[in-house]
């Protein structure tokens, strides 16, 4: 509320370049206007304005770019679940991606309140 300048959601800072991504996952924002995956066309497609933006310099060339967002949709982790459940199929988030996860919020967490960079073990 105290600034009037959107700010980025991710920004992912490296020796050798950098990610800025604006924006959320859209389908929130879309499920709170009424739209559904039933009702709206290219359901998770974020819009080009919203794709992440990459710098780096290789071989002494700046290079800058767009990544597309991948395409979001809920449905097919839950999709998942019940399959794993009812059909014995594989876990497409198994429970050690989702301990790393956390474990990367938790680096980013005392990163932030140590104000510096830390190394991160996996």
């Amino acid at each position: 509320m105290l600034v009037r300048a959107d700010l980025p959601h991710f920004i992912l800072l490296g020796e050798n370049g950098s990610f800025i991504k604006y924006g959320v996952d859209i389908q929130e924002e879309d499920l709170k206007a009424g739209l559904s995956p039933l009702t709206k066309a290219k359901w998770g497609e974020e819009p080009e304005a919203l794709y992440g933006t990459f710098h780096t310099t290789t071989k002494g060339l700046e290079i800058t770019g767009k990544v597309k967002s991948e395409t979001g949709d809920y449905r097919a982790y839950y999709t998942n679940i019940y399959d794993v459940i009812v059909n014995n199929e594989a876990l497409i988030v198994t429970p050690e991606q989702a301990k790393n996860t956390i474990k990367i919020i938790e680096y980013a967490m005392e990163s932030n309140e140590k104000k510096r960079t830390i190394p991160i073990s996996l």
